[in-house]
């Protein structure tokens, strides 16, 4: 049981404002059967491009940007996609890139 519990801290991790944000898998090879590529723009007009499962939350580009030195510590953020506009953030937890349909995707952090 401690193990569980020690494995779940791992995959976790808190931001800031308190919300859960889970951690990603590691990144699948580019051949994986619907693998999802997500370019995230920063403020600062840097870029990184990281692939997810398409069973893996939305929610763990999150995790991606909080471990990115890229957003101020303690800085309120949102992860935007441009087209169709729409916020990942708002997407609860359960919502996963596959079923978005997600396959290729550009989002930018908005301070």
């Amino acid at each position: 049981e401690e193990e569980e519990e020690e494995e779940e801290k791992m995959t976790k991790s808190q931001d800031s404002s308190s919300s859960t944000t889970l951690q990603p898998k590691p990144e699948p090879n580019a051949d994986v059967d619907g693998v999802c590529v997500v370019k995230i723009a920063f403020p600062d007009n840097s870029s990184v491009q990281r692939r997810f499962y398409p069973d893996e939350s939305v929610h763990a580009l999150k995790y991606v940007v909080d471990h990115s030195n890229k957003v101020p510590k303690g800085q309120s953020y949102n992860i935007v996609q441009t087209h169709p506009r729409r916020s990942f953030l708002d997407f609860d937890h359960n919502t996963t890139f596959g079923s978005i349909g997600a396959k290729r995707c550009l989002v930018r952090v908005e301070l």
